[in-house]
């Protein structure tokens, strides 16, 4: 996931654009969101000896966590409500909301989130997506706000094209790009919070907690919530090397698709 705002003032505006879509039947209102190409990215979910992880909380979901199938995952589904942040000063912290396909066991990423940042000028909120290994990318234009609902999905389209979509469900905007990834193996669904980095994690910034809702996932054709019976799931806490926990995952509701990440240390 990308990360550092700060240099949004300077960053490269980049050839590629997406619609904000709309039709008669959802209501949403039509517009122009560009994309802004974000001067660094995160790497994939980096594990603690103790199964833990130092960037991620929330979960994974696979056929088989200790071997994935290539290409059994084609669909991520999840909402949740953009949490306030807050911060000491000028200290800059990070984290960001988000849903993807991989990471958990290979080394690419199809993911679309929000950021809530700690920086300077105080706090700064914006959506934001990435195909990684390749850049990652702000969505400007696009309205991200403390107390908004977010809902998103990464979809495998066929021909390694995947459409990430984003609607903030209360400013009833609507984001969907379709992005090229040759190399994703589509092993795993993920729903997370994660703390970014720049070659090294990043402080974590105190987004108190957030709720998420609605998760799904489509795996060897079958949909169903984070703990469906025909496949395998994973909670992820989020916690430093030497085993400080930086953010905790709830259980999940009965029915699969509900839990919630508590922040607990920068």
């Amino acid at each position: 996931m990308k990360t550092i705002i700060r240099a949004v003032a300077v960053l490269l505006v980049v050839a590629l654009s997406a619609a904000c879509l709309t039709s008669g039947n959802n209501g949403l209102p039509t517009g122009r969101i560009t994309l802004q190409a974000l001067p660094v990215s995160a790497g994939h979910h980096v594990r603690n000896a103790n199964g833990a992880s130092t960037n991620w909380s929330g979960y994974i979901a696979a056929s088989t966590l200790v071997a994935p199938p290539v290409g059994s995952v084609s669909d991520v589904k999840g909402t949740w409500v953009v949490p306030t942040v807050t911060g000491v000063g000028n200290a800059a912290a990070y984290s960001a909301a988000w849903v993807g396909i991989d990471g958990f066991s290979d080394t690419t990423v199809e993911q679309i989130g929000t950021a809530s940042d700690w920086t300077k000028r105080g706090p700064s909120y914006y959506a934001w997506i990435e195909m990684y290994p390749q850049g990652s990318y702000l969505i400007n234009g696009f309205p991200v706000r403390p107390g908004d609902t977010i809902s998103a999905e990464v979809q495998y389209a066929g021909n390694n094209v995947f459409t990430l979509n984003m609607t903030n469900v209360t400013r009833r905007i609507r984001f969907s790009m379709n992005m090229h990834s040759p190399s994703a193996k589509r092993e795993s669904a993920e729903w997370i919070m994660e703390a970014p980095s720049s070659k090294t994690v990043l402080p974590l910034a105190d987004f108190h907690a957030i709720n998420f809702s609605g998760c799904t996932a489509t795996v060897s054709g079958q949909t169903g919530g984070i703990n469906d019976p025909l496949w395998e799931n994973d909670v992820i806490n989020m916690e430093t090397a030497s085993g400080v926990m930086k953010a905790q995952t709830s259980v999940l509701s009965a029915n699969g698709e509900n839990f919630s990440v508590s922040w607990e240390h920068q």
